[in-house]
């Protein structure tokens, strides 16, 4: 039985990974507290965890929840990422989630590939956490980084995250509105929640993995295929012409190593969609 340390169950990669792998109830030994029982800026707790957890994997999926973007997310996401680096010799391998901010937003990010880390320092304090985080983990024995860029399913925020909050609104019958079209790279939660899976039984050859589908796809053909899945006749608002930055990256590294299929996007919203309608009594139209 793989013992796991897994951190943030209540994130949004977190409680997904966490509800997936319970499914599995005779492979794994899932250790996941919560923030009241473990403060992960706390050195010496973290320490104790792992002295005592004789843990094989950790998965490190706690979010900073307060400002996002500022000097003390900053300050505390590497502090937490250090305190679990320190003791790396009591686990056998630890996971973490990086973002393509680390090859800086600043800039267009075409099916950018793990070889192109370091082209750009990022600007922001986020795209900056991640890329000290990348910069540790290219030299470590045992850490990896699975590098996100767009991840789209249950329990996200959708007040702010768009394919949910688009399936939202077209729920309460409201228009969709991008504020630019761009072209993303977006995964369904449950195909991450597999490669994590796979990830946990093999030797990686690489510390970083590009955790994408490979497939870009514009903001405003996203809310088309939410508006046909919803049968409603919506309006879709685009507030400036043009593109604005691309944000897309290659997989190839990754499915060499991996084994899954990825969903198609059309059954992966149709599959959100459906999961909204069940849930709508959870939604306030006013933050919408």
């Amino acid at each position: 039985m793989i013992k796991i340390f897994l951190t943030g169950k209540t994130s949004f990669i977190g409680k997904n990974l966490l509800e997936y792998l319970c499914n599995f109830k005779n492979e794994y030994s899932i250790y996941a507290p919560s923030h009241a029982e473990l403060d992960l800026v706390d050195e010496e707790a973290v320490g104790n965890v792992l002295r005592h957890g004789n843990f094989d994997v950790v998965i490190h999926a706690a979010m900073y929840n307060k400002i996002f973007d500022s000097p003390d997310m900053l300050s505390e996401s590497l502090r937490i990422f250090y305190n679990l680096e320190k003791y790396n010799k009591l686990y056998g391998k630890m996971y973490y989630f990086g973002s393509g901010a680390e090859f800086d937003k600043t800039l267009d990010i075409i099916n950018v590939k793990e070889e192109e880390f370091g082209r750009s320092v990022p600007k922001n304090y986020y795209g900056f956490a991640k890329y000290i985080m990348q910069k540790y983990t290219q030299s470590s024995n045992n850490i990896y980084n699975l590098r996100l860029f767009g991840v789209y399913g249950r329990y996200e925020h959708w007040q702010t995250k768009f394919i949910s909050n688009a399936c939202c609104r077209a729920l309460f019958d409201l228009p969709i509105t991008i504020t630019q079209n761009a072209l993303f790279d977006y995964i369904y939660i449950e195909d991450l929640c597999k490669i994590v899976r796979e990830l946990l039984v093999i030797a990686p050859m690489y510390h970083d993995y590009n955790i994408c589908s490979g497939r870009k796809i514009d903001l405003y053909s996203l809310a088309q295929k939410v508006v046909d899945i919803s049968g409603k006749e919506l309006d879709i608002i685009v507030a400036r012409e043009g593109f604005k930055r691309e944000y897309t990256a290659s997989n190839e590294r990754m499915i060499k190593e991996v084994n899954c299929e990825l969903t198609d996007i059309d059954a992966g919203i149709a599959r959100l969609y459906s999961w909204y309608e069940h849930n709508k009594h959870s939604i306030c139209k006013n933050k919408l």
